[in-house]
């Protein structure tokens, strides 16, 4: 097994943590930091995205897609239902025919993921969910105190704030990324790789959160800009889905 030298002051942080809290040992304290925040830290890994649509570009809800991957029959065979991570990873993660591929469905239609929200019918705040109600990968759970409302507001607006940057850092499911990085993703995946101001945000406002709180990530393209949305009715608003091979090394496939 390999051993690691830490500094004095490390040591000396690691003891503080000890004295001030309920972990029993520094061996405690590593352990709990490398299972609750190395992962964040892993640089993604490539992702292979179908070329062709699910369904040769069938219309389908969100609830329907889902359903239809955890079946892992015929076509979804070994594939699981692509996340909003993927679609904003696009252009660092999958091959240059795939992200082509992607971004003429997002001009014909619009990309419905396996990434859902679940907004707080009294609050600002929601839940974001990759891989919803996944049988195939697990989910990632990410909580928000708040989830602003956007009516089209500039990505490149939205990122200024700490309340906007942590709603796109949860889309894109990287707690660290910094704005210029979030928004280079997001032009590099826009067709013709539109100016930020031409990339949008949209999420249900106070009213509409509480006529119907369970929602759709989904992406859209089309001459007035690039649209992300948080907004797409989970079981009645139909648009295309991406299929992406199952890695069993990437910590989300299923045992």
């Amino acid at each position: 097994m390999q051993h690691y030298q830490i500094s004095n002051k490390d040591a000396k942080t690691l003891n503080q943590v000890v004295s001030s809290s309920d972990f029993k040992s520094t061996e405690a304290v590593l352990r709990h930091l490398i299972q609750n925040c190395a992962h964040e830290l892993i640089q993604p890994q490539g992702i292979v995205i179908d070329l062709q649509p699910a369904e040769d570009g069938a219309y389908k809800t969100q609830e329907n897609w889902i359903a239809l991957y955890n079946t892992q029959e015929g076509e979804f065979k070994g594939k699981r239902m692509i996340s909003a991570p993927d679609v904003i990873g696009a252009s660092e993660l999958a091959s240059p025919e795939a992200l082509a591929s992607l971004q003429k469905d997002c001009r014909e239609s619009w990309v419905i993921t396996s990434t859902h929200i679940s907004y707080q019918p009294d609050t600002l705040a929601g839940v974001v969910t990759h891989n919803y109600q996944s049988a195939v990968v697990s989910p990632k759970v990410i909580s928000l105190d708040e989830i602003p409302v956007l009516k089209g507001e500039p990505a490149s607006k939205v990122v200024e704030t700490t309340r906007g940057l942590s709603y796109v850092r949860a889309l894109a499911d990287d707690r660290y990324a910094k704005p210029a990085t979030l928004l280079k993703r997001l032009v590099a995946l826009s067709h013709g790789e539109k100016e930020p101001e031409k990339i949008t945000l949209w999420t249900p406002d106070r009213g509409l959160r509480r006529l119907y709180t369970e929602r759709a990530v989904g992406f859209g393209d089309d001459v007035c800009g690039f649209r992300v949305y948080g907004s797409i009715l989970f079981s009645s608003v139909m648009g295309r889905s991406r299929a992406v091979l199952i890695n069993p090394r990437s910590g989300y496939a299923k045992k």
